[in-house]
């Protein structure tokens, strides 16, 4: 069971689930809603690099024919993966380590700068008044016609 709750995680653990599958694609372990992008430029780089992650599934699949499962455990703030006695570094950006220490999805990341978007709103309308509320006045002056 992963140590995840509403004030964010700084270690996640589990037992490894091998998918051993022929012809596996990125559809299946990252389907499209998750991405950042429209191409898959950068995705072959993934968690962790094509050797450590062979090295995890092998460990993952003889755990399946063990008495015991293979656990793996993640540190967020270290940016490392564990299993048997391994432990292997992979890239997670500043801003999504942040994100899952302090448990915030992208809107709770967007509101810690809650202060910073109202004085940037505020210049706006100041610099740029007659866009304001544009598309109301718009919709009253054609409900007039």
């Amino acid at each position: 069971m992963a140590d995840i709750d509403r004030a964010g995680t700084e270690r996640i653990e589990g037992i490894a689930a091998p998918l051993d599958i022929a012809n596996l694609d990125t559809d299946q372990i990252m389907p499209k809603q998750f991405l950042r992008g429209i191409d898959k430029a950068g995705l072959g780089r993934g968690l962790l690099p094509p050797a450590d992650a062979l090295e995890l599934m092998e460990a993952a699949k003889a755990a399946t024919r063990a008495a015991e499962p293979l656990r793996v455990a993640i540190s967020v703030q270290a940016s490392t993966v564990g299993w048997s006695g391994q432990t292997r570094l992979f890239a997670l950006s500043a801003r999504h380590r942040t994100m899952l220490l302090e448990g915030l999805d992208v809107i709770g990341a967007s509101l810690a700068h809650r202060s910073e978007i109202a004085a940037f709103a505020q210049r706006h309308w100041a610099q740029q008044p007659w866009v304001r509320d544009i598309a109301r006045r718009t919709k009253e002056r054609l409900d007039r016609r």
